[in-house]
């Protein structure tokens, strides 16, 4: 007769120090755990049920959405190369959740396995982050007063950011890529070396390519962006919201801190961290899909395959080397 297996769920002395999470102390599942065990543990009431659901979640809404844009796409075709930034930054926000899924799916499968998940979940955070460079830069940044010598000047400003303007165009999506590749050194060491401040350390490093969004608060500030795009201004500034509160729960461990054991299975700070997160690229989503829109109808800059998904491959490669050079 066939007998359901028992499930044993650990406390956090009763696994490695490296594996356990800041006051999470019960329902750890076991270490070196097979596949088929982890696949199991996704309805199970452990520690990492929700971490995994609160992004498994997303994802499906995401690839839907991408779905309708770049295939189902009334303005251009899905190999339009309107659609290369779009592309780009689909690729970043699918690999970012389906990469958190299978951290917190497959990190109990062995203590190397599990640093390894993590360098990639880093990775994939940068990935992102430059997807959403690349679509800014095509898709927003025309749309900038500041960064569009002849809106400047039908504005009647005065043109001192020319310079400044020319030399950040020219380097933002290289430099963008050459300071993503350092973020996810700093971010891999803090996971071993820098243990005891590894989610200050992350907390500022995932703000440091967040400068891609410079040009747009000049806009806000001295070239009445709000009143010229209220969609963007209202999703951009929501967008930022969200992201602070992702940031508070991801370096204050709140609410667990206070109230160890009493938030192992649900409720816990990083479930409150993909929550926010889900809507900061919600938002994000918003803003690129409108700035996209009003792109199509005028394009200033024609996207390029060098630029867009040329550099996403090497900065991909570039990832690949320092995770062999770390792992």
């Amino acid at each position: 007769m066939y007998r359901r297996q028992r499930i044993d769920f650990l406390a956090c002395e009763e696994i490695p120090r490296e594996m356990r999470e800041c006051f999470i102390v019960t329902r750890y599942r076991r270490p070196n755990s097979t596949v088929a065990e982890c696949l199991r543990s996704v309805l199970q009431p452990t520690n990492e049920t929700f971490n995994f659901w609160s992004h498994c979640i997303p994802l499906i809404f995401f690839l839907y959405r991408f779905d309708q844009l770049l295939f189902k796409n009334e303005e251009v075709r899905y190999d339009h190369s309107f659609l290369l930034p779009m592309w780009c930054f689909g690729f970043g926000v699918i690999t970012i959740f389906a990469e958190s899924c299978a951290a917190h799916l497959f990190n109990t499968l062995s203590q190397q396995l599990r640093h390894i998940f993590y360098y990639l979940d880093y990775v994939a955070f940068n990935v992102y982050g430059f997807g959403s460079t690349i679509a800014c830069y095509y898709y927003i940044f025309p749309l900038l007063t500041v960064m569009n010598p002849i809106l400047l000047e039908k504005s009647g400003q005065c043109t001192e950011y020319t310079d400044v303007v020319k030399f950040y165009s020219a380097f933002c999506i290289p430099g963008t890529l050459s300071l993503l590749v350092i973020c996810t050194i700093i971010i891999c060491k803090s996971y071993i070396d820098w243990a005891q401040y590894r989610y200050t350390v992350r907390a500022i490093v995932f703000l440091i390519p967040l400068s891609v969004s410079v040009p747009i608060f000049i806009d806000i500030f001295y070239f009445d962006f709000p009143l010229k795009n209220p969609h963007i201004f209202f999703h951009f500034w929501r967008q930022r919201t969200w992201l602070l509160f992702a940031i508070m729960f991801n370096v204050s461990r709140i609410p667990e801190r206070f109230w160890p054991g009493q938030f192992d299975v649900i409720g816990q700070s990083h479930q409150w961290f993909h929550l926010f997160s889900f809507l900061t690229v919600y938002d994000q989503l918003c803003y690129l899909e409108y700035g996209f829109n009003t792109f199509v109808k005028s394009p200033v800059i024609i996207p390029n395959f060098a630029d867009t998904v040329g550099a996403m491959l090497l900065l991909l490669l570039s990832f690949l080397l320092v995770i062999k050079g770390i792992a």
